[in-house]
């Protein structure tokens, strides 16, 4: 089911790009007027000059596989290189791919979501996934964002991780204190 918050974002980029197609004589020049418009492309858009195909990128090949499939408008093939744009929400993206029959954009996440809370788009599974492994491992968010730039992956925002750190650290803790509990219980029983 969509959330109201979903149908407003896609209404405005239904008028968003219907206005930009109308502009553009080459698919090139949508580069061109997208930062004019004030299109960042997503939250987390620090490093404005990359482009999709720029570095690489974390996905879900089976998700990425199966939105390919089809275009939603005519039920041909898609095709990565027809992606007009990327929006990057931390180590996940949404390609913004156009269906070379009918012209319609499909776009395409890289990750699942999961909700975390009443509203909202749901966050990206690989961005909890990475503020787990990085609590595991006992990294930062620097030392993560160097290790990615050393491969060539676009960084997430400290803000981003911090979001989803406190969302991955409640059932951890919860955990925790359970663990210690029986553990303090097996103690007294085997001193009794």
């Amino acid at each position: 089911m969509q959330s109201a918050f979903e149908g407003y974002f896609l209404v405005q980029t239904y008028f968003f790009l219907r206005e930009i197609k109308a502009i553009c004589q080459k698919p090139e020049d949508v580069y061109k007027i997208l930062p004019k418009r004030g299109w960042t492309g997503g939250i987390d858009q620090d490093d404005k000059d990359i482009t999709w195909k720029d570095g690489r990128r974390l996905v879900d090949l089976s998700l990425l596989a199966e939105a390919l499939k089809a275009c939603v408008g005519c039920g041909s093939n898609l095709k990565l290189h027809n992606t007009i744009n990327e929006q990057r929400f931390g180590f996940a993206s949404i390609l913004n791919i156009s269906c070379e029959q009918c012209g319609y954009l499909t776009a395409i996440p890289t990750s699942k979501r999961h909700f975390t809370g009443q509203r909202g788009p749901g966050a990206f599974d690989i961005n909890t996934k990475m503020a787990l492994g990085m609590t595991d491992c006992g990294s930062g968010h620097r030392q993560l964002n160097k290790l990615f730039a050393t491969i060539g992956v676009p960084g997430i925002s400290a803000n981003a991780l911090k979001t989803r750190k406190e969302e991955v650290n409640k059932p951890l803790v919860e955990t925790a204190k359970k663990s210690c509990l029986e553990a303090i219980e097996e103690e007294t029983a085997l001193t009794l």
